[in-house]
């Protein structure tokens, strides 16, 4: 056999060898995504449950122990607010909604996304990444925006309790200049979630905002937030509860 020949048949099995490669770590990352578990509905998730009335807000490195206030919007697709208050006053506020199809983000940080931004797909296993482009509006400003989604699996601990939450990640781009995310203009904000089947988005942090679960004794505090019904809603439903414990004031 030639040099030609040799050179030649080195290639291909070099070729070869870095095909197998990169379909064997296309099977690990398909096999890691297969593990992950299937959401099929809003009930399995729970995205729409109440986070404890008693919360950390910690605002660029000042934490301020906040009440949690849900209020329920039960035309068209329900959506859920929480607004945090100090002595009546709102600190904060977001809004999550649930239709057939996904649990979304509609509103944090004082920014309303339209569309609102599939947190998670019913349906489809945790680990399947999705990507969203619309707007994002805040006050008289709007920005074309972009978003990449990851999920997964996390273990939360609150107050020395650990609990099996849904991790949800994004990578938000906004760009007032109308290009999206492709000018020197843009910012990027990195918003997460963390939620429990029975306490909704129990904690979360958006950009240098971080919400927390207060308490203490172990247990996750609080008898769920007080709740009120916007003037579309026909009726107020109260959210289960669990038991209380004294929190930090």
């Amino acid at each position: 056999m030639n040099r030609t020949c040799i050179r030649l048949l080195t290639k291909l099995l070099l070729g070869g060898m870095a095909v197998v490669a990169i379909l064997s770590g296309c099977q690990e990352i398909s096999a890691a995504h297969a593990e992950m578990p299937y959401i099929p509905d809003s009930a399995t998730l729970g995205g729409l449950q109440n986070p404890p009335a008693s919360a950390v807000l910690n605002l660029a490195g000042t934490p301020v122990v906040v009440e949690v206030r849900a209020e329920d919007h039960n035309g068209g697709v329900p959506t859920k607010c929480y607004e945090l208050l100090k002595h009546g006053e709102m600190l904060d506020r977001e809004c999550y909604s649930s239709s057939s199809e996904s649990f979304a983000l509609v509103e944090a940080s004082n920014l309303t996304f339209m569309p609102a931004i599939p947190l998670v797909h019913y349906g489809d296993r945790l680990g399947k990444d999705l990507v969203w482009r619309g707007m994002a509006e805040e006050g008289s400003t709007r920005y074309k925006a972009s978003a990449k989604i990851k999920s997964g699996e996390a273990s939360l601990s609150v107050n020395g309790v650990d609990h099996d939450t849904t991790l949800v990640t994004m990578d938000l781009v906004l760009d007032a200049s109308g290009v999206g995310g492709m000018s020197s203009n843009s910012v990027t904000k990195r918003l997460t979630l963390w939620i429990h089947p029975k306490f909704g988005v129990i904690q979360r942090e958006f950009g240098t905002t971080k919400r927390s679960p207060a308490g203490d004794s172990g247990m996750i505090s609080g008898e769920g937030p007080s709740e009120r019904v916007s003037e579309v809603a026909p009726s107020e439903k109260k959210g289960e509860t669990i038991p209380s414990v004294s929190t930090s004031k």
